[in-house]
C-alpha cells in the first residue's frame, strides 16, 4: 500500500513506544455508542464531528490520553500542545488539551463558518484501513507506535493529511489513540 503518510513515517524512521498505558475508561463512558463499534464507524462519526467543528461529540472518540504523533500541525507554536513549536517528536495529552488544540485550529481555519459544507466534505472523503494483516503492517505499526491488535486509518482530504490509530476497548468501543494531521 502506497500512502504517502506512512512513507513520511517509514522514511523518518520514527521508533515511537508510546507509553498509552491501559485505555480503562472511567465511567461517563459506556457501550451505548453504535458510531464507536467498528474503526469504521467510529473514523466517520468522528469526521463528521471534526468537520463540524463538534468538539463535544469529538471528545467521545478520544481515549483519555493521545499521542499527537510528530510532524503534525496541532504540534505547531500557537496550538497549545507545543508552545515551543517543536514539532519533532510525538507528545502525549490528555483529552482535554488536544480538544482546545482543536477550538484553536477550528477557529484558526474558519471552521465554524463553514461548518455545514466542511462536515458533509469530511464524511466523503477517501479512508484506507490498515491493521496487522496489510502490507509492510509490521514496519508501518511499529513506526507510528500502534499495537498489533490497532487499526490505522489514513483520511487523504485532497493532499491534506490525517492518520489515526484506533484501539478497541471493551467499554466504549474503538478509540483513537494517536494521530497525525499534516
Amino acid at each position: 500500500m502506497r500512502i504517502s503518510f506512512v512513507r513520511k513515517v517509514c522514511h523518518l524512521q520514527i521508533v515511537a513506544a508510546l507509553a498509552l498505558g491501559s485505555l480503562a475508561v472511567g465511567e461517563e463512558q459506556d457501550n451505548k455508542h453504535a458510531d464507536r463499534a467498528t474503526p469504521q464507524s467510529a473514523i466517520k462519526g468522528f469526521l463528521r464531528a471534526l468537520g463540524n467543528a463538534d468538539l463535544e461529540t469529538m471528545r467521545t472518540y478520544y481515549a483519555p490520553r493521545v499521542t499527537v504523533l510528530r510532524g503534525s500541525t496541532l504540534l505547531q507554536q500557537g496550538f497549545g500542545i507545543s508552545e515551543a513549536g517543536d514539532t519533532g517528536k510525538n507528545v502525549t495529552v490528555d483529552q482535554e488539551l488536544l480538544l482546545k488544540a482543536y477550538a484553536k485550529a477550528a477557529e484558526r481555519y474558519g471552521w465554524k463558518k463553514e461548518r455545514v459544507r466542511r462536515g458533509k466534505r469530511f464524511a466523503r472523503f477517501d479512508i484506507e484501513y490498515l491493521d496487522k494483516k496489510s502490507e509492510n503492517a509490521d514496519k508501518i505499526f511499529k513506526a507510528i507506535g500502534a499495537k498489533p491488535d490497532d487499526v490505522v486509518a489514513v483520511v487523504n482530504p485532497k493532499g491534506d493529511e490525517l492518520a489515526f490509530v484506533l484501539r478497541s476497548t471493551e467499554k466504549s468501543g474503538w478509540l483513537i489513540v494517536s494521530e497525525f494531521w499534516d
